[in-house]
């Protein structure tokens, strides 16, 4: 089979969509023998490199140069159209405006003969894509299957905490992802839920929700000393057939301290930087608390810059340079010793499709992550981590409190780590598309 997947997103910084479809088309690839057109922007990302290394005779690249909005909405429609495949996958962002012919269902399917069973008076129904003669094993093909990820829908629901200009885009791509899509893809229930809602003519909706990465080698030790592992080790873990490799000696802590200016022990926020993720809560919260004591740890804010902070973020750097800080981009392969030396992750998002940084913290071996207790975090997290009420200042001063009070112990290794594979949300997708 031949499969044509969007990764154009990947010449950016990675956020969460990106390495979702990063780790998910990784996953899938290595499932099976097909034949995949791997579509990137400007320069090759090493993600892909390295994906191309491992997988030189089943990836074949395809290239596009320009700039974010002429690149998704006018080249990459017409590079996937010359792409003979049999299905098309956008694991990131909604179908382009210009590719793809509405699916529906017509009272009387079009008739023609049947090139693989012989079958001269079959139906073709327009709706799934297939033969539906009854003959086993017919190939025969409507219109192009398409599959787009629609991670939430923080455009209708949440319209205020986006610019103008992405509430058109993701408002249409969506609008049209759901009426060429043979189905889309989403992360969560309550998504999924959502979804349904707002679409009332999605057809199919793949749950595939993120998928965890390995963790360091006895982060959830009983251990109640040690923070790192000796100085010297190093550890591998795999996690859906992929190896993943880390230094965890003290150098290596040592070194990236230093590059991003980190404290020995701190609070941690890592996410994009903008009006959803509900920073200025955290940051309130963190005055008033710091206020009140002096033994608490610094605040380390790392992520990059999103829209409709800047005035925030000024500020602080100004007035508040000494208790936090503000590391900008953090690098993929820093995100585990950052993740694995904090004392407590902090998520205060108003609106989330799964909310990967709170689970990544969890499999990090971070002790306490303290979230905002809205419907998402309750489905993916479950029991594994503390909430509070979502806007109330004095609700997350006093968890934050309580929790830098608390012992230096690791706990039990998290349970919701389980329900959370790539390799087997891979597999959903995979199997989705091939049938």
């Amino acid at each position: 089979m031949r499969i044509a997947a969007d990764m154009t997103s990947l010449s950016d910084n990675l956020s969460g969509l990106e390495r979702y479809a990063l780790c998910m088309v990784s996953e899938m690839i290595g499932l099976g023998r097909d034949r995949w057109y791997l579509v990137v922007k400007n320069d090759v990302p090493e993600s892909i490199k390295q994906l191309k290394k491992r997988y030189p005779d089943r990836i074949c690249l395809v290239h596009i140069s320009g700039g974010k909005l002429l690149v998704n909405q006018i080249k990459l429609p017409l590079v996937m159209s010359r792409i003979k495949a049999d299905a098309y996958l956008f694991p990131a962002f909604p179908v382009p405006l210009l590719f793809g012919k509405a699916l529906g269902c017509q009272r009387t399917c079009r008739r023609r003969s049947c090139r693989t069973c012989a079958e001269q008076n079959y139906r073709v129904c327009v709706r799934k894509n297939s033969c539906v003669c009854g003959k086993p094993n017919c190939t025969a093909r409507g219109r192009k299957k398409i599959y787009a990820l629609i991670a939430d829908t923080a455009v209708k629901d949440v319209p205020e905490t986006m610019k103008l200009r992405s509430r058109l885009l993701f408002g249409l791509g969506y609008r049209h992802s759901v009426r060429v899509c043979e189905s889309v893809i989403t992360i969560s229930h309550f998504s999924e839920k959502r979804i349904r809602k707002h679409y009332k003519n999605v057809r199919n909706i793949i749950y595939a929700p993120c998928g965890v990465s390995a963790s360091r080698d006895n982060c959830y030790s009983t251990d109640r000393t040690a923070k790192t592992l000796p100085v010297g080790t190093a550890g591998s873990a795999t996690n859906g057939g992929h190896e993943f490799s880390y230094d965890a000696s003290e150098n290596s802590w040592n070194e990236i301290k230093k590059k991003y200016g980190l404290p020995e022990n701190y609070i941690l926020v890592l996410s994009t930087l903008e009006p959803r993720k509900n920073i200025s809560q955290i940051f309130n919260a963190y005055f008033d608390l710091v206020s009140k004591s002096t033994d608490i740890p610094k605040l380390v804010v790392a992520g990059r810059k999103g829209w409709m902070v800047d005035k925030e973020l000024e500020s602080v750097k100004e007035n508040y340079s000494d208790c936090i800080c503000l590391t900008g981009f953090i690098d993929e392969n820093d995100l585990k010793v950052v993740y694995s030396h904090a004392d407590i992750f902090v998520d205060a998002s108003i609106y989330e499709g799964f909310g990967m940084p709170p689970v990544e913290a969890l499999s990090n071996g971070v002790k306490h992550v303290l979230v905002s207790d809205i419907p998402v975090h309750r489905e993916v997290l479950g029991k594994d981590a503390v909430y509070f009420r979502l806007y109330d200042v004095n609700d997350l001063t006093m968890k934050m409190a309580q929790l830098c009070k608390d012992g230096t112990g690791w706990k039990a290794e998290p349970k919701c780590l389980s329900r959370y594979s790539w390799r087997k949300r891979a597999e959903t997708v995979y199997i989705a598309i091939h049938v």
